[in-house]
């Protein structure tokens, strides 16, 4: 077990210094992402309101593709701040898109109150909206693209050694009471007589994943144990994932040695380290894992990417067959790849 004290230490890392500086940055760069969106989100409403109330009939699919063409513009600037800012921040730390647009909204509703841009209650009405639901979208993407911050401390972590070979171990907490009791119902990676995962559902907020591995010994099995709290952008430790941490030891305890009398004694905190491991690589995105890959790959990737620009900038143009013909190729090859991993 870890020493006295071990574990309430852990929750006060952020606590060390008087100034967090890491946290002033993190707020600054939030505020220079909000106030570039905002631009952004202004010219395209100004570009809006300066089109005719009824356009010529001939002009509007140059009026529609401009405008899925500027908006999709608007809707990628975030996600790219969010990345751009996050990969100068010096500790790994998200720059949400979603906060850059609460700060845009506060822009547009300021300057409109006191009549600095055009005032039409649709458009900006529409816009808002955008900012707020569109948000939550953005924020999905960059996540999936920056990966979640998890650091190493910020898990609780537990192994033990169960005196029972693998097999009869994997069948005992292999039963639906035991893994919805222990806060892991689902199974997965698990090769018989090898490893197995248990983990908790994706949605919940405290997860809980263990991993049953052979014992030094034929007749041994040792169960590593983590817990943390999955939130939006990173991973924490809390009261909540001390007590589910200990309530799953303790029942652990009571599964093997109470209920099938078979001896279980605590392992080296070191020998969950593999557990760690697995889960600060499962916090990791796209991008890190693009950086990752083979050279031949990324290459790859890369054309795919630029051929869908293109495709973008030939939809804008009104050439809709060339540029749908190319958009459909530079997906097709996004997918090649992925499927050929």
């Amino acid at each position: 077990m870890a020493p006295t004290g071990y574990y309430k230490r852990l929750s006060n890392l952020d606590n060390d210094s008087p100034i967090n500086y890491s946290s002033m940055r993190w707020v600054i760069y939030i505020v220079l992402g909000g106030a570039i969106n905002a631009v952004a989100i202004r010219s395209f409403g100004n570009w809006m309101i300066s089109l005719p109330e009824k356009p010529d009939p001939q002009t509007l699919p140059t009026i529609y593709i401009q405008f899925f063409g500027y908006g999709l513009i608007v809707v990628l600037i975030p996600i790219l701040l969010s990345f751009v800012l996050s990969r100068v921040h010096p500790e790994k730390r998200i720059v949400p898109p979603l906060f850059m647009n609460i700060l845009a909204v506060a822009y547009l509703i300021f300057f409109a109150y006191f009549n600095v841009i055009p005032s039409n209650a649709l458009v900006w009405e529409g816009l808002v909206g955008y900012a707020m639901l569109g948000g939550l979208f953005q924020d999905r993407v960059a996540t999936y693209a920056l990966g979640r911050t998890a650091p190493r401390e910020k898990i609780f972590k537990y192994s033990c050694t169960v005196h029972a070979d693998i097999h009869k171990t994997q069948k005992i907490i292999l039963r639906r009471k035991y893994r919805k009791r222990l806060g892991a119902p689902l199974v997965v990676e698990a090769e018989e007589g090898e490893s197995l995962k248990l983990k908790s559902y994706p949605r919940d907020r405290i997860q809980t994943i263990l991993e049953i591995v052979e014992g030094d010994k034929s007749d041994e099995t040792t169960i590593h144990l983590a817990v943390f709290e999955k939130r939006a952008y990173d991973i924490n430790f809390n009261e909540d994932v001390e007590e589910a941490g200990k309530a799953a030891i303790d029942y652990l305890e009571d599964i093997f040695f109470k209920r099938n009398s078979i001896k279980i004694e605590p392992a080296p905190l070191t020998n969950a380290d593999i557990l760690v491991d697995y889960i600060v690589d499962e916090m990791l995105g796209a991008v890190t894992r693009f950086q990752e890959m083979s050279m031949q790959r990324r290459f790859s990737i890369i054309i795919a990417g630029i051929i869908i620009v293109v495709a973008v900038g030939l939809l804008i143009s009104n050439l809709l067959i060339e540029g749908i013909t190319t958009l459909v190729i530079g997906i097709g090859w996004i997918i090649d790849v992925v499927i050929r991993r």
